[in-house]
């Protein structure tokens, strides 16, 4: 855990949304399936819901690419069978952006460039 001194914000590295787990992934997943009944059940626009998911397979990512225990190439190949998910295929077809960011990742997930998108998460603070 470490403070900064002027506005003492404390960051912890070790918290589940700053640290990867491989399962997290399979964890997105699950929620997103569940995600997707409630939203047709109640009639809500899917490209949300998308939108949800693909906002998660970016902070997976971030967090990939902070992991020390791995390779880059153990890291390309995880990041790629994330990108390559049927799920996430399908979430790339339909969804909502707020952003130039978004809009640049969410399309470098949909076409499955890999190498850009790890990258740029890479860049990413």
């Amino acid at each position: 855990m470490t403070r900064t001194q002027n506005n003492f914000k404390y960051i912890n590295s070790e918290s589940a949304i700053k640290k990867f787990r491989e399962s997290r992934f399979d964890d997105d997943l699950y929620v997103y399936s569940e995600m997707k009944k409630f939203f047709v059940n109640y009639n809500v626009d899917m490209k949300i819901c998308n939108r949800i998911l693909l906002r998660h397979i970016c902070s997976i990512t971030k967090a990939l690419t902070r992991a020390t225990q791995y390779k880059r190439s153990t890291k390309k190949l995880l990041l790629k069978n994330m990108i390559y998910d049927k799920q996430i295929r399908e979430a790339t077809k339909k969804y909502c952006f707020f952003g130039l960011t978004e809009r640049i990742a969410f399309g470098l997930i949909k076409i499955k460039f890999v190498s850009l998108f790890y990258l740029c998460c890479t860049l990413m603070k």
